[in-house]
């Protein structure tokens, strides 16, 4: 008879990293040393979701005396969407 966790077992015993979902919460924790209790949920831990960066060329706005091109680069949290980052890079 198969194991109710026994993917996520081999998994773990192959290094991945894995999570727990108690009855009594409604999201995932890291599990730094599972039990695979058969009351609960486990499940590899999913991998981060990367950066959105986005480079963008901008003009000066056409009352400056000299129109100057500048290029900024923005960096949204792949996880939040949240901006993180903004750099001037010319």
């Amino acid at each position: 008879m198969k194991r109710k966790h026994a993917e996520v077992i081999h998994a773990w015993a192959d290094g991945a990293e894995v999570q727990i979902k108690l009855d009594w919460h409604s999201h995932w924790e890291d599990a730094l040393t599972p039990n695979f209790d058969e009351r609960y949920e486990y499940r590899i831990k999913p991998a981060p979701k990367p950066d959105v960066v986005k480079v963008v060329d901008l003009l000066s706005p056409s009352d400056c005396t000299k129109r100057q091109p500048a290029t900024i680069s923005l960096t949204w949290d792949g996880e939040t969407g949240a901006l993180k980052d903004c750099k001037v890079i010319e």
